[in-house]
């Protein structure tokens, strides 16, 4: 199994349109062969800091599913 977290500091005029983008990822994603959980966190300190959560199958799936987001 593989984890991968990231993190994404955002403008604050741009957190709405980051989370309706994340949002329509994170629906896709999860559809994904191999994922096994994808889950986007708000820091508790700072509302413009997002923390995404993703688990694989393998890091084969990861590595396939980060070469279609680019």
């Amino acid at each position: 199994m593989i984890y991968v977290v990231a993190t994404s500091q955002v403008k604050p005029d741009q957190r709405d349109a980051f989370i309706k983008g994340a949002k329509e990822c994170i629906a896709t994603t999860r559809k994904e062969k191999g994922c096994l959980s994808y889950e986007s966190h708000t820091s508790i300190n700072d509302p413009n800091l997002f923390v995404v959560v993703e688990r694989w199958e393998t890091a084969r799936t990861s590595t396939r599913m980060a070469r279609r987001r680019t």
